[in-house]
């Protein structure tokens, strides 16, 4: 027989059961650096998808969009040490930077702390905006050719071009 009581009680710990989850979807992700590999891996931290890059006791993070057009998804491009945008072919070196293409601005940096010990620690909630690029982007230069890309879920690589997966398109 349900009762006001087991109702009251179920909302309760579905309620404490939310917060405990959200809690943890919150949470900075912790890596080691001794761990991590030098170059550029893709974590889930706190919910958001970022790019982790290593190289030797330096770690940096950022957030998987260009710039330009409503913030596209990038792929990170390791044969060719680059992060591309497919649509508009925006270009970002392994700190983020701004290449080539029409973007405004520097990919932006998520917050990382090394400790001591090795602990690295990604804040996805602190982030800092990319630089402004040089004279304020480029030309669109084509689409950028990308071998092995490493990317958020829901991106590949077809036939060599980085693209965008549209699950509506195929259904």
């Amino acid at each position: 027989m349900i009762t006001r009581r087991t109702v009251t009680g179920a909302v309760a710990a579905l309620a404490l059961a939310a917060a405990l989850g959200m809690w943890a979807a919150s949470r900075p992700e912790r890596l080691n650096i001794h761990t991590l590999p030098d170059g550029v891996t893709g974590h889930m931290v706190g919910g958001r998808f970022v790019y982790v890059a290593k190289q030797g006791t330096e770690v940096w993070a950022l957030l998987p969009y260009a710039q330009h057009m409503g913030r596209e998804l990038v792929s990170w491009c390791p044969d060719e040490q680059i992060f591309a945008a497919p649509t508009h072919g925006e270009m970002f070196d392994i700190r983020g930077s701004w290449v080539t293409g029409p973007g405004v601005r520097d990919m932006d940096r998520v917050h990382v702390e090394v400790a001591p010990d090795g602990d690295v620690l990604i804040d996805p909630d602190r982030v800092r905006l990319g630089d402004p690029a040089p004279a304020g982007g480029g030309p669109i230069v084509g689409f950028p050719r990308c071998s092995g890309g490493v990317g958020p879920p829901g991106r590949t690589t077809v036939g060599g071009v980085v693209r965008t997966v549209v699950d509506s398109l195929t259904q």
